[in-house]
Formats: C-alpha cells, structure tokens, sequence
C-alpha cells in the first residue's frame, strides 16, 4: 500500500524557497533647486531626502555663455556643458553622496565670469554601487525648434532614464514632457534661465527615447542619461 507522507515543516511552511525575489529598482529620493545671483561661486542646495550612495545629478542653466573655470567640489564629476544660442550655458555633474542630507556647499570660482542662472539637484537611489552610474548618455545642442527629442541606447535592463531640458534665456516658462515621463523639476527664472528635467525606467535595454514640447521656439540643449541599476 502506497503511504501519503507530510512534508517536512521547513518546506511545508517556507513559500518564499520557491519565490522569486523582486528588485527595488532606481526610485528618486528627492530633488531641490534655487536660483544663481551675479556670481562666478553659486551656492548649491541638495535635497534633503538624499541618502548615502545616492546618485545626485546637478543642472546649472545660466544667462550668458559661461566656462567652467574652477575645481568643482570633492565628489563632483562634469558629465557635460553646452552653450546654447548665443547666451545661455547648460551644465550637468554628479556624485555619489557619501553622507545623509548633505550641507549646502559653495562652488568657489566655478564659472570664467559672473552668471544668473537657476539650478536643480535630483537624487536617486537604487543604482550602481560603485565606478559610474551611467550606462548611456547623449549631450547636444539643438537650433531653434518647437520641439526636443533624443535618444540613447541602454545595456542593461531597468535602467533610469533621465531627461534635461535647459533653455535660450529667452525662452518660454513651459514644458511638457512626453507619454509617461514623470517630471521631476520645471524651474523658471524669466529672462535669466529655464530648465526641466523628466525621468522614466525602461524596463528592457535598448533603445530610449525620451521627447517633450516647449511653450516656444528657441535654441536648447539636450541631456540625456541612463541610471545603471544595482
């Protein structure tokens, strides 16, 4: 007679054993901007939310075209800068931080000449731990156009995409992100500066694009950046 045995009680009361584990995936801690005063020193803000080994990336669009000059602060890597029409810089860095809710700090002598401007810092968690966060990258300039797209084509799966607008001093107060592209930073300073940026995870590698629609006709810079997950 064939004799029905229970399971083991390790086996019987473990469902996880035949699970699989999800992955958080990249998610943004957090994001903060402000505005640039006649300054070749801005003090730059982070957000608050920002946690040790978060990725943050920072945006300077200024008013007139301007060269890095000086020493960014202990950390900071330049990724790109454009000089967009005839007036107007845009400029992206990163770091990864190495502290919780890290203290403003004043980049001293940054700029070759005294710049207005706004700025925004975005900080994400999830990523690469170590070496360079970034899987795939496209920076250019854009002539004068009423619309802005870009692509890039990723590597690995689940990377964060992230899109950077910045603007012609001149340009119009609005942007709109397509599809679903999350906005993360929409920041105007009329006649001074103009920047948005836009994120979205893409699931499978290859190629991203990711495009929006500006209020006006102007010259832009294009930013784009994929996020390398843990």
């Amino acid at each position: 007679m064939l004799t029905l045995r229970a399971l083991p009680w390790w086996i019987s009361a473990s469902p996880s054993l035949t699970s699989t584990p999800i992955a958080s995936g990249i998610t943004l801690s957090g994001t903060f901007g402000g505005n640039v005063f006649g300054t070749v020193s801005p003090t730059i803000n982070y957000p608050d939310e920002t946690k040790i080994d978060d990725i943050m990336i920072l945006v300077i669009s200024t008013d007139t075209i301007s060269t890095i000059a000086g020493t960014a602060p202990v950390g900071w890597s330049l990724l790109h800068t454009i000089d967009v029409g005839t007036d107007s810089t845009g400029s992206v860095w990163w770091k990864r931080s190495t502290e919780a809710n890290p203290a403003n700090e004043t980049w001293t002598s940054i700029f070759n000449t005294a710049v207005s401007g706004v700025y925004q810092v975005v900080s994400y968690s999830g990523c690469v731990a170590s070496g360079t966060p970034i899987n795939a990258s496209q920076a250019t300039t854009m002539p004068i156009s009423s619309s802005w797209t870009g692509s890039v084509t990723t590597t690995v799966n689940n990377c964060m995409v992230i899109g950077i607008f910045t603007a012609d001093q001149v340009s119009g107060a609005t942007f709109t992100w397509s599809g679903s592209i999350i906005e993360r930073a929409d920041r105007n300073n009329a006649g001074v500066g103009f920047l948005t940026i836009g994120d979205e995870i893409t699931p499978l590698a290859g190629l991203k694009t990711m495009s929006g629609t500006p209020s006006s006709s102007d010259s832009y810079a294009r930013f784009i950046y994929a996020l390398t997950p843990l």
